[in-house]
C-alpha cells in the first residue's frame, strides 16, 4: 500500500502514512501525531492557511477546487502548491511527498538537555550576575541585567 510522506517531520518522514483514497491531505495529517499544520478553520475549508507543496503524487490528489484556482489567481498559492483540506486522495497506487508551507502554533522551549552552557570569552557570570566587555579592546566590564 502507498503511503503519504511529511519530510519535514521525524515520524513523516521515516513511516508515512498509509494512504486513504478519498480523504484530504490535511485528514492524513491529523493521523501522524507530531507533524503540525495551521488550519484556524479546523478543516471547514474556509481560512486558506493550510498550504502544501506537493513534491511527488501530484497526480494522485483531486483536482483544483473552486477556491484553490481563485488562490491561485491571485498569487495566494504557486505552481505545485495545495490547500490540505481541499487536495484529497484519488489515486492510492503512489507515494505522495508532501511539504508543509505553515507549520502552525511555535512553542516557547521550556525543557532543555544540557544546563551549563559554555559562555563567550567576552561574557562570564560571578553569582546571579552576568558581565561582559562590549568590545574587546576597551577592557571595561559592564554588568548586564
Amino acid at each position: 500500500m502507498s503511503k503519504i510522506f511529511f519530510p519535514q517531520y521525524v515520524k513523516g518522514r521515516k513511516y508515512g502514512i498509509e494512504i486513504k483514497v478519498g480523504e484530504s491531505i490535511l485528514d492524513h495529517i491529523r493521523k501522524i501525531g507530531g507533524v503540525e499544520i495551521s488550519s484556524e478553520c479546523g478543516g471547514r475549508r474556509i481560512c486558506g492557511l493550510d498550504i502544501v507543496r506537493i513534491e511527488q503524487g501530484y497526480d494522485s490528489l483531486s483536482d483544483l477546487s473552486v477556491t484553490e484556482q481563485k488562490f491561485l489567481k491571485q498569487g495566494k498559492l504557486k505552481s505545485g502548491q495545495r490547500l490540505a483540506c481541499q487536495a484529497s486522495v484519488i489515486d492510492g497506487l503512489r507515494d505522495i511527498k508532501v511539504f508543509i508551507s505553515n507549520i502552525g502554533n511555535y512553542t516557547i522551549l521550556t525543557d532543555m538537555i544540557q544546563r551549563d552552557v559554555d559562555l563567550n570569552p567576552f561574557v562570564f557570570k560571578k553569582g546571579s550576575r552576568v558581565f561582559y566587555y562590549p568590545k574587546k579592546e576597551e577592557g571595561i566590564c559592564k554588568i548586564w541585567q
